[in-house]
């Protein structure tokens, strides 16, 4: 018997496996409790969606969130931001210009919370997707009585930024969180293709360290008190949004 023989008589008894499955009792508690996930998860993505749309901020509470200490609120703003609360002339963006965008998200964001680190993956990805009609802006909310390198990798960021390499470091920064100390990111600025000394320079002189604290102040004075912290056209979405559900919004948006 050869090979394609070995493919097809596999492919029969399969066959044979799945029919009873489906006759027996088993098959039917399958399909009953599949169907109640597929319920549940529409109902979930559809209780998001209204919400967002009524201008309800939207505290997701299976997705996850680095608090600052006090275990105060995840956030405690309510309804749409407007975009001038939210973006300044120098915030880091990526996708459509402020006039093509059909939506726009603003993400507070550490680059020490593993929160944060997880989003940031699905969300440049659907960034690459919709980049003519989506325009991403990233916010500095490091968080440094938990992550006491954030402050800095955040000023990495920004000198990178201003050789024209931000999203690089960004991406790279989220890749190697472990490691985010000073020769740490004097590193990455050489693999990413920086001049390390001019990035050396603007990181060890503090250039950025006034325009990060401006965004940690921005962050406080609109109530965040964690990180991620997203907005959909100004509509507050707080946690780590799962690839699956990121979509389903953005494409909501886009519709």
């Amino acid at each position: 018997m050869g090979y394609l023989d070995d493919m097809r008589s596999e492919s029969a008894v399969g066959s044979g496996r799945k029919r009873a499955l489906g006759c027996s009792a088993f098959g039917w508690v399958l399909m009953v409790v599949l169907a109640a996930v597929a319920v549940f998860f529409a109902y979930r993505f559809f209780t998001y969606v209204r919400a967002l749309r009524s201008g309800e901020t939207v505290i997701l509470p299976q997705f996850e969130t680095q608090q600052t200490v006090g275990g105060e609120a995840a956030v405690a703003v309510s309804g749409a931001i407007g975009a001038a609360d939210l973006v300044t002339a120098d915030s880091a963006a990526f996708g459509a210009s402020p006039e093509d965008a059909r939506l726009t998200i603003v993400e507070f964001g550490d680059f020490g919370c593993p929160y944060c680190r997880d989003v940031a993956v699905p969300l440049r990805s659907a960034m690459e997707r919709h980049k003519d009609r989506v325009r991403f802006v990233y916010r500095h909310y490091p968080i440094v009585s938990l992550h006491p390198d954030a402050e800095q990798a955040a000023e990495a960021a920004e000198c990178a930024g201003e050789q024209g390499l931000f999203w690089a470091m960004h991406d790279k920064l989220y890749l190697n969180q472990a490691a985010l100390g000073f020769a740490d990111l004097v590193r990455y600025s050489g693999e990413i293709g920086l001049d390390s000394g001019a990035f050396e320079t603007c990181l060890s002189g503090g250039r950025y360290r006034e325009r990060v604290e401006r965004d940690r102040q921005a962050a406080e004075a609109l109530g965040l008190s964690g990180t991620p912290t997203f907005f959909f056209n100004g509509q507050p979405v707080v946690g780590a949004i799962p690839a699956d559900v990121l979509d389903e919004i953005i494409g909501t948006y886009l519709k």
